[in-house]
């Protein structure tokens, strides 16, 4: 199975906001964020999370795996994900997945890079 991660912010209103929003009763407003690992495979969706919107999206790979019993290879994500503790997660629970994704605008080469090439 191929895994793609992403995630996306939502706005939950109540029944008449947008009539409150258009008139000028503007009441508060929740917001959440849904973590999802899409199957590249079938376009299904493997597993999902929904967090308060003060979580990253690395932070909840942990959770999306725990969902998923299949063997997976490649894990896809964006460059939120490019940290070296997903890319330990990803390993640790499926050795033979590639994890494919771009660098952080601000990545930088580690002290092992030459040696311990990720």
């Amino acid at each position: 199975m191929h895994l793609l991660a992403d995630s996306i912010a939502l706005l939950l209103c109540r029944p008449g906001a947008w009539w409150d929003g258009k008139h000028g009763t503007r009441r508060r407003q929740a917001r959440r964020v849904l973590h999802l690992a899409t199957d590249t495979d079938t376009g299904d969706i493997a597993a999902s999370v929904l967090t308060g919107r003060d979580a990253d999206d690395g932070s909840q790979v942990g959770s999306l795996l725990n969902l998923i019993d299949r063997s997976l290879s490649p894990f896809i994500g964006d460059g939120s994900y490019d940290r070296k503790n997903i890319y330990a997660e990803v390993t640790a629970r499926h050795p033979e997945a590639a994890v494919v994704m771009p660098p952080r605008a601000s990545a930088a080469l580690s002290a092992v890079a030459e040696t311990d090439l990720t």
